[in-house]
This record gives structure tokens, sequence and C-alpha cells, in this order.
């Protein structure tokens, strides 16, 4: 997200009354039983510049290992982009990639372990905006792997990496595009030439695969859109190999088509070989009006077949006001998701979590009914590190002037979310959480979160972006930040 206002981080958490939890006092890695992990202070990034600087990208591999792709300046196209990396909790000065590249800018990384990751984004010429992967061997970046694909139907080339995956050093896998989506495997070190997706038996061509969750190396599935948002595709590398491209049924109706009504897909998420699940929003149409708003989705996959996608229950009922999406969703085996979203309700925006026990979505939790007096939420960013533990962020986006806000308690609020308990995985989300106080009586310096990322294993999350740091009338200077949660 990148916006200009206050941002109120809303960070929710749950816990499994039985775990063993880092116990900040003995550093990252101990544990003390029962104790409560709590969110730590927000701290700079040593090496990146103060003023217009703001953390976009970030990823975790094990408590206190930690990787996040910061931007200077933070508005608009950046001139650096740099690479930090946290090992054993602390951070260390950070790498500068792509550098004498215009508009160089990152949209996904993975990190198999720490100092070996990947990246895609995208970066211009005078004539063509290119993808690349730029992998990361041992503390080392290579040089950019360019994507060229075909030109498009007008003849312009945009091909910009959106997504990526690494199961294993030295394998990932990499998708993107604009018009025409392509897909790219890296093998021992080395990536494959782009595969630009097509199938004539869809109603469009794909043109972006955006999303990708892989079960192993050789084991991915991707999803996308199809030309003009109007569907939505799954493409599959199996044992290595290309599968075909699959549509996703239900997704989106004849009459959306025809008026070109754009459908999403947000996230992606397959906890074993031919069991996955997806996410996003697609077009309902308000018959007889012809007008058209956007529902939160689910498809399944099971053994390897895609079942038509649903709306996710409880999002409510199709009116002009109800708008919605799912954003995310994660599973740890066939019979346990969580997903969540946003909606609307008379042009208020809520959030939404829904957990998946037994094969079917239980009721929704709407975790900004914790926020106190901050009516102005912009859900942004749900992370589930297990089925234990849930993080939401969120910002207050003000009240329409750029200095009267809601405050909690004299404070700028961050906040935090939601609980899976047991076995019953009812969600139950905690009071937000304080990050910055007040600097000046009535003026509140804004934050926000871009990234959030938590580990694999054990209780560690952290959140990332931008802070004011000064006011000059009504031009704001911030800070990349990091806070972590253990």
């Amino acid at each position: 997200m990148n916006a200009r206002g206050i941002t109120t981080l809303l960070v929710g958490m749950a816990l499994l009354g039985s775990l063993a939890l880092t116990s900040p006092s003995q550093g990252v890695g101990a544990t003390t039983p029962n104790r409560v992990p709590v969110w730590h202070a927000p701290t700079s990034l040593p090496g990146v510049p103060a003023g217009s600087s703001s953390v976009y990208q970030a990823t975790c591999t094990a408590p206190g290992n930690c990787v996040v792709v910061s931007y200077w300046p933070a508005w608009y196209y950046p001139t650096h982009v740099y690479v930090s990396t946290e090992t054993g909790g602390r951070w260390g000065r950070p790498v500068i990639i792509g550098a004498g590249l215009k508009y160089f800018m990152v949209n996904a990384i993975s990190c198999a372990t720490i100092r070996n990751c990947a990246v895609t984004g995208s970066y211009q010429t005078s004539t063509q905006i290119l993808g690349f992967v730029l992998s990361e061997s041992n503390g080392v970046w290579s040089s950019p792997v360019v994507v060229t694909t075909p030109p498009d139907f007008v003849g312009l080339t945009s091909s910009p990496g959106l997504t990526i995956a690494c199961p294993r050093i030295g394998n990932c896998v990499a998708g993107g595009g604009t018009s025409e989506a392509w897909v790219m495997s890296e093998t021992n070190g080395v990536w494959s030439s782009p595969v630009v997706l097509a199938n004539t038996s869809l109603n469009y061509q794909p043109s972006a695969t955006e999303e990708v969750s892989c079960v192993g190396a050789g084991e991915c599935t991707f999803s996308g859109i199809d030309t003009g948002g109007s569907g939505v595709f799954t493409e599959t590398l199996s044992a290595s190999h290309w599968d075909t491209v699959t549509q996703i049924a239900n997704v989106v109706s004849p009459v959306a088509i025809a008026h070109s009504e754009p459908a999403s897909v947000n996230s992606i998420s397959c906890p074993s070989v031919g069991w996955c699940m997806l996410g996003g929003d697609y077009p309902i149409d308000l018959s007889p009006s012809e007008t058209f708003i956007q529902e939160p989705y689910t498809a399944v996959e099971i053994n390897g077949v895609w079942q038509a996608a649903h709306e996710v229950p409880g999002t409510g009922t199709p009116s002009t006001t109800n708008v919605g999406t799912t954003s995310y969703v994660r599973c740890w085996d066939s019979m346990r998701c969580v997903a969540g979203g946003i909606f609307t309700v008379h042009n208020l925006l809520r959030t939404w979590v829904s957990t998946y026990p037994a094969g079917r979505w239980s009721g929704i939790v709407d975790p900004s009914q914790m926020m106190g007096s901050i009516p102005y939420s912009d859900p942004n960013e749900i992370f589930c590190t297990s089925p234990a533990l849930c993080v939401l962020s969120s910002t207050d986006t003000g009240s329409g002037s750029n200095v009267a806000y809601d405050i909690i308690n004299g404070h700028v609020p961050v906040i935090a979310g939601p609980v899976l308990e047991d076995n019953s995985w009812d969600a139950h989300w905690q009071p937000a959480h304080i990050l910055y106080p007040i600097t000046r009586q009535g003026l509140a310096p804004w934050a926000f979160v871009n990234a959030m990322a938590c580990s694999p294993t054990g209780i560690y999350c952290i959140l990332g972006g931008g802070r004011a740091t000064n006011f000059t009338g009504n031009e704001q200077s911030q800070t990349a930040f990091v806070a972590t949660f253990f």
C-alpha cells in the first residue's frame, strides 16, 4: 500500500496455550513455556537512508532470519533498491540491487534460506517494460536475467515479474506479465527461458501470472488472470514439466464478460500435490441494472481437479454498497485453512477472516470491530504462520483532513489480530497494539505497513513500511522501519 495519511497498524494474534514461545529477554531462538509473544518497538534499518525510504517486500525463513526490500525514494519510482538481511535477530547493512537500471522495482521475494533468495519485478527502457529475475547465492547477488516475451496486440512489450517462490536453494519459479502470462523455472541455479502460457480452449488468453505456491522443487501451482481480467486460470509445474492451463469455473458470468468486468486472484496455497486453494474477487451482476460489484471468492483443487469458485459465506448479500475481496489464503492440509480479506457494508470498510475446519467454511469474524475509536479501517495485510497464529495489519485512512484523526489513548495505534485456539478453529482477536506515540499535541505522525511476513516455524513475525519523521507544511518525509513479534 502506498498512501499519504496517518496509518493505524493493527496487529492481531491468537496462540495455542501449550506452545513454547520465544522469550524476548532471552533472545531469538530461546523459549519459555506459555509466554505470550509481544510486538517490539519498531526500528530503522541500518544503512537504508532516512527520509523518503520505505520497506515494500518481506520474507522470513526461520525465527530471527528475515529479508526485506526497501526503496529510496519511497514515492513514485525508486533510484535505489536495498536488500537488508536479518540473521539471528540482527539486521545487517543492505545490498543495493538493480543499480543503473531505470525504474527498477521488486514485486516479489522468496528465500530458500537466508542468503539464498530470489526476486522478480520490472525495469524500463525507452520503449519497453521488461521483467527480470535476480538470484542470490551464499549472499552474492547475480546480474538480472531479463524476461522477454513477444509484443502484445499493439506491438508493445510489458512483461513484469509478479510472483516468485524458492522451495529449495537454486530451485525457484517465477511468473508475471500484463498482456501475455509467462512462467519460468530455475534448476540448480540456472534459469530457463520464459514459457508464454496459451490455451485455445479458454475464452481469453492468459495475461498475467500473479500468485504461486510450491509443495517442493518441481511441484508448483501458479494462478493468474485472463486477458481483460475476465477469468482466472491455473498452471501447474509437476515433476518439472508444465501441465495444461486450467480455467476456474464460475468466476465470471457471461454478462460480466460482455461488459469486460474484471476478476482477480490474490493468493494461492498448496499444502500437498493436487490440493490447493486460491482466492480473489469476482464481479456480480446486479440485474437488471447491470451494475457490477466485486464479491470475495475461493476455489479448491481436489485430487488434481479444480472445483468451481464460490462466494465466501457471510461476506454479505450482494448490493451496490457491498464490495469485497479475498486477499489471503493459507492451508496446512485439506482440512485446515484460513482466509481473510475485506468487504464493505453501507460504504464502511470491514475486515473478514474465516477458517476452514473439516473441509467447509465457518462463519466470518470481523477483527475491525476490535479497532476501538478508529472508524476508517483499511486492512492491507494478513499472514498466518501456523494454525495457532495469524497477524493482521490495517491502516487508519483518517477523517478526510490532514490532521483530524481519531487517536486511541493519546497514541497512534499499530494493531494486533487473530488467534486460532486448539482444534476448535474459532478466531479470537486481541486489542490494538500501539507502536508510535504522538510527537506533537493533536498531530499524529503517520505510518503505514507495506509488507508482513512470518517464519514458517516457531512464533516470529515482522512487518515493515515507512513512518513520518517530520512535517514541513504538507510535505512529509518517511523512513523505512521494521517491527518484530516474538
